[in-house]
Parts: C-alpha cells; sequence; structure tokens
C-alpha cells in the first residue's frame, strides 16, 4: 500500500523537530521518517547547548545571518516552548599576542553580522568575571547575548509541539531508496519493530532531507553526488559545580599555538561541559569516547582551572562532527550552512556548530522555501506554538500517593515523571534520562537505573530484557 503525503522529513534530529514544527503552522500533510527509536538520539544529543553570539561567523555568510537573528529571538522561542534558557553571556580569552590577534579579528567580525553589545575588554577585568580561570589572561572578547540550553529539552519539546499539532513521526523506520514519480518523491522504507522487518512506500511531493551523519547518503539515492561528509570524533567532560559555579558564563579559550579552540560551558542544571576534542574518525559516526582525547581534556582543566576540584568529574561522553566537503574539490573549506536544493527536495548536509542556536530559523527557511514552491497553502487553522512543559517535581505538591515513590532521588524524580516521560515518546533509559534527568546525577544511576528499566519494561509491555540503554545494540541485562 502506498501512502501518499506533502511532506516527508527524513530525520528527527533538532533540525528535522524543528522543520516539522514549522511545517506543522500549515494545512500540509506531514511526516517525519526517523530511522531511530526516538529523537534527538545521534548528533543532536552531544554538543555543549550553547546558544551562539554570532561573532564568529564570516560575515555576510547564511550561518552569521541566522546565528545572529535567532539568538535575538531565543526567548521566545523557549517561551513558546516551555524551555528554560540562561543568556549568561561568554568569555573568549587568550593568553598572548597570537591569540589577542585572533580576538580582535573576531571582534571585527562580529561588529560587521550586527552582535550588539559585544566588546573587547583587559585580561584583569576578565579575571575579576572569572576569578577561578587560570591568571594571565591578556585579552578577552565579552559577547553579553550568548546563552545556554539544554539541546535535548529543545529537540523534545520541538518534536512535542510539531505533533500536537498534527505532524506524524515514524520511528525505526529507515530510508532505503527513492526515485523520481509524475506525483514527486517515491520513498520505500524498512520498519523495524524487533521482530520483523517490514517494508512501507510512500509519495511524497515534496522531501526535507535531515538525516544528520547519513544526510548526504540520503540525497544521493535520487540526486548526483555533490557534497559528501566526512566524519570527526568529539569528546567532552561533565563536572558537578554545586552552588559556588566555578564557571559562571560560557568561556572559549583561544590558544597561543595552533591547535584546537576549547570551550567551558556552565549548564541550567549547574554542570559544567569541558569540550570538544577533534579527531579523526572512519567513514562512520562514532559516539564512544576515546582515551586520548579525555586526556588531553583532563589536562587542559587542570590548567585552565587549577582549583577545579577533581571528585566532581561526573561523565564523559563522545559525540561525531559532521564535516562536509565537496566531492570534486575535497580541500575546499565550507564553512557555511550547506542547502542543496534539488528538484522536489531540499538538503541540510553537515549542520554542525551552531546547528542547535540555528535550528527554529533553519526549519522556518527550508518551509518557506517549499511553500514559495508550492505557491498557495492554507494555515493550519487549529496551529498553536504553545507547548506546556511537564510538571516539575515540586516539595510542596509531593504526594506519595499519586506520583509514587522518588525513583531519583539525586535529581528528584518520581516514578509518575518517568511514566509520563514514556507515554510522551521515551523507550530508552537514555530516552528517561533526557526528558526527566534521572539517572544523571551525582550518582550517574547507580541507585536508580534498576527502577527505570523495571518501569519502561512495564509502560512499553516488554521484558526487562529487551529494555536498552540508548537503542539497538545497547542491551542492558542479558
Amino acid at each position: 500500500m502506498v501512502e501518499y503525503v506533502d511532506i516527508v522529513i527524513i530525520g528527527a534530529g533538532i533540525l528535522g523537530c524543528f522543520a516539522a514544527r514549522a511545517f506543522s503552522a500549515y494545512d500540509l500533510k506531514t511526516i517525519v521518517l526517523e530511522k531511530r527509536e526516538d529523537v534527538c538520539t545521534m548528533i543532536s544529543k552531544g554538543n555543549t547547548g550553547i546558544v551562539y553570539a554570532g561573532y564568529d561567523m564570516h560575515p555576510g555568510s547564511l550561518k552569521a545571518n541566522l546565528t545572529v537573528k535567532s539568538n535575538s529571538e531565543f526567548e521566545d522561542l523557549c517561551n513558546e516552548l516551555g524551555v528554560p534558557f540562561y543568556r549568561c553571556g561568554s568569555l573568549m580569552i587568550s593568553y598572548g599576542p597570537n591569540g589577542d590577534r585572533s580576538l580582535e579579528k573576531k571582534l571585527e567580525h562580529g561588529r560587521q553580522n550586527g552582535v550588539p553589545n559585544l566588546k573587547m575588554i583587559s585580561g584583569e577585568e576578565a579575571q575579576k568575571m572569572e576569578p577561578n580561570l587560570k591568571q594571565g589572561i591578556t585579552k578577552a572578547l565579552y559577547a553579553e547575548t550568548t546563552g545556554v540550553v539544554n539541546p535535548w529539552e529543545l529537540g523534545i519539546a520541538a518534536f512535542e509541539n510539531a505533533r500536537s499539532n498534527g505532524v506524524s513521526f515514524r520511528f525505526m523506520e529507515e530510508v532505503k531508496s527513492c526515485e523520481a514519480s509524475e506525483d514527486g518523491i517515491l520513498l520505500k522504507t524498512t520498519s523495524d519493530n524487533g521482530h520483523s522487518d517490514k517494508e512501507h512506500t510512500y509519495v511524497a511531493k515534496y522531501v526535507i532531507n535531515c538525516a544528520g551523519s547519513d544526510a548526504s547518503t540520503v540525497r544521493e539515492l535520487l540526486f548526483p553526488k555533490t557534497i559528501g561528509i566526512h566524519h570527526t570524533r568529539a569528546n567532552y567532560l561533565v563536572y558537578e559545580q554545586g552552588k559556588e559555579r566555578t564557571v559562571s558564563r560560557v568561556v572559549f579559550y583561544e590558544p597561543e599555538q595552533k591547535d584546537k579552540a576549547l570551550t567551558l560551558a556552565p549548564t541550567l542544571d549547574r554542570h559544567l561541559i569541558i569540550g570538544a576534542t577533534e579527531s579523526e574518525s572512519d567513514d562512520q559516526p562514532t559516539y564512544a569516547t576515546d582515551r586520548e582525547d579525555l586526556e588531553r581534556l583532563l589536562s587542559f582543566t587542570r590548567d585552565i582551572l587549577p582549583e577545579m576540584d577533581a571528585s566532581t568529574l561526573l561523565n564523559q561522553f563522545g559525540s561525531a562532527r559532521p564535516n562536509p566537503y565537496l566531492y570534486d574539490d575535497p580541500s575546499a573549506h565550507l564553512s557555511d550552512f550547506n542547502i542543496a536544493e534539488d528538484d522536489r527536495m531540499i538538503s541540510l548536509i553537515g549542520i554542525k556548530t551552531p546547528g542547535i542556536t540555528c535550528a527554529y530559523e533553519l526549519g522556518k527557511l527550508v518551509a518557506d522555501k517549499i511553500i514559495e514552491r508550492i505557491g498557495e497553502v492554507k494555515e493550519n487553522s487549529n496551529y498553536d506554538p504553545i507547548r506546556i512543559p511537564p510538571e516539575p517535581f515540586s516539595v510542596l505538591r509531593y504526594n506519595s500517593a499519586v506520583d509514587g515513590p522518588i525513583i531519583c532521588a539525586c535529581n528528584l524524580v518520581t516514578e509518575r515523571m518517568i511514566r509520563d516521560a514514556v507515554k510522551r515518546g521515551a523507550t530508552t533509559i537514555n530516552g528517561i534520562r533526557r526528558r526527566t534527568s534521572a539517572g544523571m546525577g551525582r550518582c550517574q544511576g547507580a541507585e536508580c537505573e534498576e527502577a527505570i528499566i523495571k518501569i519502561l519494561a512495564d509502560e512499553l509491555e516488554i521484558s526487562i530484557q529487551e529494555v536498552t540503554k540508548d537503542g539497538t545494540g545497547s542491551t542492558i541485562i542479558i
């Protein structure tokens, strides 16, 4: 059986979820095909959650324009979606003449890009603002508008809002082939329910390719090779900050020697993320951590934050970064957002930093391009941009008879909150973590993971042996 739709979005990462939200404002039949079991499970899950100011992009580029615009709108967006956002500001620091010159260049770029309240300050001023940083800062570029957001929460909120406005999300469904048809693009998928594979066929008038690491591969199912993706590996450390923050603002470290610039990002839950290293990977993206990279990060932390308590290290995680390149000229530096516009398909290829910042604007951009192609389209009369977030834990409102026991004592997550997370789409341990923060506290799940597994098995009506940490290949109990 063939299903005819107006729009197919491939990939339910943060870009796919925001594209879906943008299309949900129109009277169009829109579906999202995601090969994994949940939203935001791959590239979207591994980053610092920084909302960039926009000075670190080449003037006049799409990336620069969208970053500055997105930054100015971020409070309004987060208010609509019920997502916390903290405009903490940022310091880009240097420790010598080479770093100083780099900061001066970025200041000029920021002014050309229209970044508000951007200024150069002395090392002494920066040291007063962030006294725990290594002494000897020579200059710092202060950007008042930089902020931080929880990237998982943002992507999940966009998904929930798009779904409530009529978009259908199909999980565990991978696109295997695309071909042109009289009515648009014919897509064939394989759906894996864990027991058997089923094939589905769709005909879409238009396709939005937000397949992340697979974006170039998906495009090449139908169109000639032009842009490929080379993956590099990124590693991060997570520290617990406590009431007295070690670092209060985002700090970008501009190295004096030619080396990877590194970042310190305070999170909304009083953690500190330090990263990312960047090292070569194979052709396939890898999300595993690398020992050498982690040792480099630990050394950097000891150097830049000499008073940091090593015992507050909570976790480490790895991610993959997609680096786009031209097949005809692999050495060409593709620094801007790459949007390939083909017949009936628009592909977002190799979107990385500042992808989280610009996800809303990129989703709106591709939707506007398709609406322009279609012509006159009715608006969705029931569209509501407001998403009501789940109720957080409250000591005053807690009722054990209604809420059940507190499962995660570190972050005060109840049984009811975990069961609600499953109803909202969580199917794995990490899916619960991303929605509730259960298991992300000081004990890192040592005290609550067993209970979460049992709740997941009960809600999903599966055995505890079938519960996974993060999808296929991550079985916990054998």
